[in-house]
C-alpha cells in the first residue's frame, strides 16, 4: 500500500502526470483571462504576457478555450 502511494504521489509532483498537466494548464488559461481583462479595460502592454500564457497550453481543451477567450468581446 505505501508503495502504490508512493508511486501516485510521484506521479502526480513529477510534472508529466495528467492532473499535472491540466493544473498548468489551469493556471496558464487563468492569467490569460486576467491579461485579456486587462487589455479590455485599456492596457496595451499585455499581449507579450497572454502569448506566453497561451504558448505553455498543452491539453486540446485548454487551447479551444484560449481561443475562444481571444475571440470574446468585452460585451459578452
Amino acid at each position: 500500500m505505501a508503495e502504490h502511494l508512493s508511486l501516485e504521489m510521484t506521479a502526480r509532483t513529477d510534472g508529466n502526470s495528467q492532473e499535472a498537466v491540466l493544473a498548468r494548464d489551469a493556471d496558464n488559461l487563468e492569467h490569460l483571462v486576467q491579461a485579456r481583462e486587462y487589455e479590455m479595460q485599456g492596457f496595451t502592454a499585455t499581449k507579450k504576457w497572454a502569448n506566453s500564457c497561451e504558448g505553455n497550453l498543452v491539453s486540446k481543451a485548454a487551447k479551444e478555450l484560449a481561443d475562444e477567450l481571444q475571440r470574446t468581446t468585452a460585451n459578452q
